[in-house]
């Protein structure tokens, strides 16, 4: 959202703003509209991205692209298949959707219930923003990472929504995670009706789950059965 909010283009030399990736998610509906209309250029980590920023060329926006590799994939710690891990599930949402609401409750108790070992990992504007009780997490001995380096090699799976965390997880591990048909987080008030590069891979590979029955997803037996596909349906797409 440069030039929209306290971050503003200098008016004083010729500086040039480039914007580098720090998600896998498409450049429509998780931003703003006009989320990168002032950015003199704008990194492509997959094809999707390319096609977007082309989109924003032809609106008479002077926009650069570059492509390359997506270095944060580089930095997420991952482990081998027979590796013990601390917990069995890692819970990573996105922020500002309806996640925390009274399903993310059935949720909690449904793993305690197959004692399902887990822990929270809540984007940090969900802080920011108290989208969770903090209370509830104490009183229930819920598990809280808040660390800034994302670590794969502390939990078998993942379970999420809309993050971009769920590419990065089938990206590193070649599983498929336990995705949440929670609500969209759709900050793009004028979205295009084109699908976008998460949605491609959640409707073709993950097969995501309805929230409202979460009580009645069998977990346990999931796990003892990890699904894996061929990483390649992911990585095609990547530079």
């Amino acid at each position: 959202d440069l030039n929209y909010n306290f971050f503003k283009k200098s008016k004083f030399g010729k500086n040039k703003y480039i914007y580098l990736q720090h998600s896998p998610l498409s450049l429509t509906k998780a931003y703003n509209h006009n989320a990168f209309y002032h950015f003199d250029a704008i990194q492509a980590i997959h094809t999707f991205h390319v096609e977007e920023i082309k989109k924003f060329q032809k609106s008479g926006k002077k926009i650069k692209s570059f492509r390359s590799k997506y270095k944060v994939i580089e930095k997420i710690n991952t482990s081998e298949k027979n590796y013990s891990f601390p917990f069995d599930v890692m819970i990573a949402p996105t922020w500002s959707t309806n996640f925390y609401n009274y399903n993310f409750y059935e949720l909690i108790n449904k793993l305690k219930s197959e004692k399902i070992s887990f822990f929270l990992r809540p984007h940090p504007m969900s802080i920011k923003k108290k989208e969770f009780d903090f209370n509830f997490l104490k009183q229930n001995n819920i598990i809280i990472d808040t660390s800034t380096k994302l670590d794969f090699s502390k939990a078998r799976n993942l379970i999420s929504d809309y993050s971009g965390i769920f590419i990065e997880f089938m990206f590193k591990t070649g599983k498929i995670p336990y995705l949440i048909n929670s609500k969209e987080k759709i900050l793009n008030k004028l979205d295009t009706k084109e699908q976008t590069f998460e949605e491609v891979i959640r409707i073709n590979i993950c097969n995501p789950i309805n929230y409202k029955d979460i009580s009645n997803y069998d977990f346990k037996n999931r796990l003892k059965k990890e699904k894996y596909f061929n990483k390649e349906e992911i990585t095609k797409y990547f530079f």
